[in-house]
């Protein structure tokens, strides 16, 4: 969680139009939405699930976005956690300017 938050708090730094916000959930699950500053809507999830084989798992609704494939838990770092918020993140920044330009 913390991870995340750290890569939300970077790209407001940066004046970003988008937030990622961590959302409680279930057991063997960490969610984080990214929405638009100052607003509610989510624009995108970003789950990183545990499997029963010890698998991690970053999936995502936003359609056409690229994550990486699943990895060990014992190789899940903050270094990867903030690797993937982060490609989501300029995802929908890009989605997003696509939209509006």
């Amino acid at each position: 969680m913390d991870t995340g938050t750290k890569v939300g708090n970077d790209f407001a730094n940066q004046d970003s139009r988008l937030l990622l916000i961590y959302v409680p959930s279930v057991v063997k699950s960490v969610t984080f939405e990214v929405r638009p500053s100052g607003q509610l809507n989510c624009l995108a999830s970003l789950i990183f699930n545990l499997d029963d084989r010890g698998l991690v798992h970053a999936t995502t609704d936003a359609p056409g976005a690229n994550l990486p494939g699943a990895v060990p838990v014992s190789e899940v770092t903050p270094d990867w956690v903030e690797q993937v918020a982060e490609e989501l993140m300029i995802f929908v920044l890009r989605r997003s300017a696509d939209v509006y330009s």
